[in-house]
């Protein structure tokens, strides 16, 4: 047994950030593994059972191991252990780790080899998600052990993330904003709880602003809270790129009030610089940023400006191109023959 257990850690490749978009949703998920590799076969598998439900599908060290998450809308809203005891009849060893209700579960296959399923259920942002590891292991390989498992689970986190994956954002934020979706929909309780404690809380603004955002609440409290993180994000000396990625989403989310509320002199100066961020990061936000920017600048008659930065967004992003036709911004430039061309197409 100690020989199986040695060579069992040894197969193990050092775990690695994986992150996944959650179908029909602004989310994502993300978690810690040691060797995952996609698996599109099992992930069809798990589609034809879970139509529309699968987050995630691939394999993992230890051979003959695969990780899966899908999710369930939490409606009407369950525990996650009621959401155990509904999905898996409460079968097999029933243990809790953190937020978690979990389950182990051992399948004979052969008189030398047997299953080994680990699975856990969390709440979070309306949603129940099952995380799972399945092992198929005989007297010459080893299974994915508890603790490795209760450590792939302690790394799981949902996150909404306007741009790129999660790993962009600054780890304290990504940790505080699962914290606040895990107490979906009071989500503002405990955010509010750690603004009153905390004197260092440029990240906790942040996370606030961006699920303004995300529950669509008024432009007052998106641009207040925001307006505090970027206080915060200038006295910082040297910000680390997730800081700056965070900067940036915090002065486009600025920007975007302002237009929104008919001041568009006063999102120039967010937007402007949110771009400037962009270009330097060379972010997957930089034709977002560049639209938005030139709708600023449409609205301030600024039309080569204007025209300039949605040349740019449109040759980044073709799907902006119908919107920018619709786009009301943009009404001062419908005769400019430079923006029917670029509306038109090439």
């Amino acid at each position: 047994m100690h020989a199986l257990l040695l060579a069992g850690l040894a197969a193990l490749a050092p775990r690695s950030e994986v992150s996944a978009p959650i179908p029909q949703t602004v989310l994502q998920i993300s978690l810690e593994a040691g060797g995952f590799r996609a698996d599109q076969a099992l992930a069809a598998q798990l589609e034809q059972r879970l139509p529309g439900a699968v987050v995630l599908a691939g394999r993992i060290d230890p051979a003959g191991t695969s990780l899966d998450v899908t999710f369930h809308r939490n409606q009407p809203a369950k525990s996650s252990t009621q959401w155990r005891s509904e999905l898996s009849g409460n079968d097999g060893d029933a243990f809790a780790h953190g937020v978690f209700a979990c389950r182990e579960v051992e399948a004979p296959m052969s008189a030398t080899a047997s299953t080994f399923m680990l699975e856990g259920f969390v709440v979070a942002a309306g949603f129940a998600f099952d995380v799972r590891v399945v092992t198929l292991a005989d007297a010459k390989t080893a299974r994915f052990s508890r603790s490795e498992f209760t450590k792939v689970l302690d790394s799981f986190r949902v996150a909404f993330v306007r741009y790129g994956e999660p790993k962009a954002l600054p780890r304290e934020a990504r940790d505080a904003m699962h914290a606040a979706l895990l107490a979906w929909p009071s989500w503002k309780r405990g955010l509010e709880s750690e603004l009153a404690r905390r004197v260092d809380q440029v990240h906790l603004d942040f996370v606030a602003g961006e699920l303004a955002l995300l529950t669509q609440s008024s432009s007052s409290e998106v641009t207040s809270a925001h307006g505090k993180a970027l206080a915060g994000f200038e006295k910082l000396r040297t910000p680390s790129p997730e800081q700056r990625f965070a900067w940036m989403l915090s002065e486009h989310a600025l920007g975007a009030m302002a237009l929104q509320d008919g001041h568009p002199k006063e999102a120039l100066p967010h937007l402007q610089k949110g771009y400037e961020i962009a270009c330097q990061m060379r972010s997957s936000a930089r034709p977002e940023l560049a639209y938005s920017l030139a709708r600023a600048q449409a609205l301030e008659q600024n039309a080569t400006d204007a025209v300039r930065l949605l040349d740019e967004a449109l040759a980044a992003d073709g799907r902006l191109r119908d919107i920018a036709r619709r786009d009301k911004a943009f009404a001062s430039l419908a005769e400019d023959k430079r923006f029917q061309a670029l509306t038109r197409g090439r």
